[in-house]
């Protein structure tokens, strides 16, 4: 990630402000498609519970990724 990019997203985060993500680096390797979609499970199931918000998030950057499979 640039330094550009950084600012971006720092900014963005501070703020309401919706943004997108280009996920193609990502999806190029499917083995980081598949570590970062378990570390989102693993995060949202933390309090014990994976709620659907958080299981429709999940499902949605699947799809972004190019995994069609739901959980």
């Amino acid at each position: 990630m640039s330094d550009r990019q950084a600012r971006i997203l720092l900014a963005a985060l501070r703020t309401n402000t919706n943004f997108t993500i280009d996920c193609d680096a990502l999806a190029a390797t499917p083995e980081t498609v598949v570590s970062l979609l378990m570390e989102m499970v693993a995060l949202a199931r933390c309090d014990g519970q994976l709620h659907i918000a958080e299981k429709w998030y999940i499902e949605q950057t699947a799809q972004r990724l190019g995994i069609a499979e739901t959980i």
